[in-house]
């Protein structure tokens, strides 16, 4: 499998499990959507994920082995008190909106551990709805 430029890795060292689980959904296929608060985002960054649709990024797990290639086929923004169905769907929670934001606000506020950043009703998401191309043998 050809490992790509632009690598996602999910989770981290302290994260009890997340990162395993998050991967394992991508492969199965549950969670299609990669979620970034806008304000997290440097410039660059930004411009690559909105220049993004057709991008081919490498999903790495917890270890940093290559584990598949997702091809982003949408990118939109949306609030955390007001969320783009597309998003709760593409975490997995189809229609289950309060069932989203307990697990995914968990999720982010342990992606930003260092207390400097919580999310309100108007943080503005960038999400990138994505396909699994090819997965690791």
């Amino acid at each position: 499998m050809q490992v790509h430029e632009d690598v996602v890795q999910l989770g981290g060292a302290d994260d009890e499990g997340a990162g395993e689980l998050l991967t394992q959904r991508i492969l199965a296929g549950t969670k299609t959507v990669l979620t970034t608060p806008a304000e997290l985002l440097d410039v660059d960054e930004r411009a690559d994920i909105e220049a993004g649709v057709g991008r081919l990024l490498t999903l790495i797990d917890p270890e940093g082995d290559p584990v598949a290639n997702l091809r982003v086929t949408d990118v939109f923004e949306t609030t955390w008190g007001d969320p783009d169905p597309r998003l709760v769907a593409g975490e997995g929670f189809r229609d289950d909106l309060q069932h989203f934001r307990d697990v995914v606000g968990e999720l982010l506020a342990a992606e930003l551990d260092d207390g400097s950043y919580e999310l309100s009703g108007g943080t503005v998401l960038v999400v990138e709805v994505f396909e699994v191309v090819e997965t690791a043998e």
